[in-house]
């Protein structure tokens, strides 16, 4: 069984004028100290049109979001990519 439990990757279309959606990807340590949190994603809403990728954490100074063009999103029924950055079922 692969990480992603979803029919498909990308329910929404890049047409739309107002869309959000977000992939996440949690990850603990074995002593539950500490976290990441990664977080693939597409905003679009009136003419503001980007992907991005968040990175998330209990650890400080490490929380960052990246913001790509819209072109540099991409998807399959298996899996999304932002620029060279790819979450499918199987891998981050």
């Amino acid at each position: 069984m692969g990480i992603i439990n979803k029919e498909e990757f990308f329910y929404g279309s890049l047409k739309k004028t107002d869309y959000f959606e977000r992939w996440h990807v949690y990850l603990v340590d074995a002593s539950k100290q500490h976290m990441l949190s990664i977080v693939l994603g597409v905003l679009l809403q009136g003419k503001e049109k980007y992907a991005f990728i968040q990175i998330g954490s209990n650890i400080p100074h490490l929380n960052r979001i990246v913001k790509y063009p819209i072109e540099a999103f991409s998807y399959t029924s298996d899996s999304i990519t932002i620029e060279n950055n790819v979450l499918s079922r199987d891998f981050i």
